[in-house]
């Protein structure tokens, strides 16, 4: 996968990111991260929901973009090796 860097990760940035993840969670019922056995953060949870092929799965990928996009920037997909980016895909 390659990755395209809108700037360098900040703390803020990373609190933002996992706070979105984890009110994203809460709102669509997608648990904890004990709930998902030796999962570290509410961001792996939604990856691991947003990547099912289902419709749902799709539905919750369009509403988590819109997500990341609000707590990092219009063109931000994601945090990445330390950046704020996108896919190259």
């Amino acid at each position: 996968m390659s990755w395209n860097v809108i700037r360098t990760a900040t703390e803020t940035d990373k609190e933002r990111y996992e706070a979105a993840a984890k009110r994203f969670c809460a709102r669509h019922g997608l648990g904890t991260p004990d709930e998902y056995g030796g999962v570290s953060c509410y961001a792996r949870i939604v990856e691991i929901e947003t990547d099912e092929p289902s419709e749902r799965g799709k539905a919750l990928k369009r509403l988590w973009r819109r997500c990341v996009r609000r707590a990092l920037g219009p063109h931000a997909e994601g945090i990445a090796w330390d950046a704020v980016g996108y896919s190259a895909e």
